[in-house]
């Protein structure tokens, strides 16, 4: 969305959808009715290192770094007084926190892929700000923000961008690859990396982490680490300790491998970049989508014949021919018709079905490993596929076959 010529003072207030105790969002509108939110923040009685949260996100807001499709960007800002405003794009299906929420509510979940296209999403947006120097340092579900498509491109039907810039911090330059980054634990609790709870260097993969604890959130509807107790203290304990609940059954051995074993990976260089993880994730979603829309192939009746009737090259199934002729005795062709967002559960009337996607798996697991090699030469990281132990995919086709 491009720079609003509009003056803020000439904005229309349709309604105030938030109120904090420094500032009030609210839906505005346009002379020409297009619609955006405004973002009011009074400086006063903020600390000193607020103000200069505030001050860093106008900042960036201004600048062309967060000109991103996955970055939420603000069109104009103007200051009142005591007052910060910023006017922001309209994200119109609310954030992800909201639509937890809902799902909680009505008893739904999110589908496998709808999980991999937000957590690819997510990602593209932290490799642009990686790629600059630039750690979020909050990444959760509040600060990501829906958008539908018009014209859906992702077979999904939104875009999600992150949002709240305000505790990011910009690597200095002329520091080495471990230097350079802060050692302040910030953001909030259920996401918080173990090595910024421990007070160790913040880098990018701290924002790995946070992704996974929000893919997490996203299959169980709730966060990775208990704090039934309400204890801040427990709950950095139980991260540190890597004493995790565990992702739901309902999604694939594959999906919780990369959210328990990449993504909250108590090791930062076990984590996948940025960079690599929104590819191998868009790449996987965009193989189950192709899964899902490719139609069944059809069942041709040739002519009455003496024998059976081929189908596809799948060879002889029975086909009653006419009155009074004996069916072919054959086996019926294999084909998979489990629906890609249903992972196998495992139970004994599930696992016949599984044994028919095996080459389906195979060669899709081989496609990733030739696509992770390549990915090693590009500019950023190392694939995720390359860092999965080989007893863990070995696990992943078993499961699968």
């Amino acid at each position: 969305m491009g720079q609003s010529e509009t003056p803020i003072d000439e904005l229309r207030v349709i309604e105030e959808i938030g109120r904090g105790a420094y500032g009030t969002v609210k839906l505005v509108e346009t002379p020409d009715e297009q619609q955006y939110v405004l973002k009011e923040v009074n400086l006063e009685g903020l600390s000193p290192v607020e103000v200069a949260g505030v001050l860093l996100e106008e900042k960036l807001s201004r600048s062309a770094i967060l000109n991103h499709q996955n970055l939420t960007r603000c069109v104009n800002t103007d200051v009142k007084g005591n007052t910060l405003c910023f006017l922001q794009e309209y994200a119109d299906l609310g954030d992800l926190a909201q639509l937890i929420e809902r799902k909680k509510q009505v008893g739904q979940i999110f589908t496998e892929i709808e999980v991999l296209d937000v957590a690819s999403q997510v990602a593209a947006g932290l490799a642009h700000l990686h790629a600059h120097d630039i750690i979020h340092r909050d990444i959760k579900p509040a600060n990501v923000l829906l958008f539908s498509q018009d014209v859906p491109i992702n077979g999904v039907g939104l875009t999600a961008k992150i949002c709240d810039f305000g505790v990011c911090h910009k690597k200095e330059k002329e520091k080495g690859s471990n230097e350079g980054w802060p050692t302040v634990c910030i953001g909030t609790p259920h996401y918080q990396s173990p090595e910024m709870i421990s007070g160790e260097p913040v880098g990018p993969k701290s924002d790995i982490w946070a992704l996974g604890a929000l893919m997490f959130e996203m299959c169980n509807l709730k966060p990775p680490f208990d704090s039934s107790n309400k204890s801040a203290i427990a709950l950095m304990a139980n991260i540190m300790d890597g004493k995790h609940r565990v992702v739901s059954t309902k999604y694939s051995k594959w999906m919780r491998h990369i959210i328990l074993d990449l993504m909250l990976n108590p090791d930062p260089a076990k984590r996948p970049t940025a960079h690599s993880f929104a590819e191998s994730m868009a790449k996987r979603r965009d193989d189950l989508l192709s899964r899902r829309h490719t139609p069944t192939q059809a069942r041709q009746v040739r002519p009455r014949s003496a024998g059976p009737v081929k189908v596809g090259g799948a060879g002889p199934v029975g086909l009653r021919q006419g009155a009074g002729e004996k069916r072919a005795e054959s086996k019926p062709e294999h084909r998979s018709h489990r629906p890609v967002n249903v992972p196998p559960s495992g139970s004994r009337t599930d696992r016949p079905r599984e044994r028919r996607t095996k080459s389906n798996v195979a060669e899709f697991i081989a496609r990733q490993r030739s696509v992770s090699q390549a990915s090693l030469h590009e500019d950023i990281g190392v694939s995720i596929f390359t860092t999965i132990p080989e007893d863990v995919l070995e696990a992943m086709e078993s499961e699968n076959g």
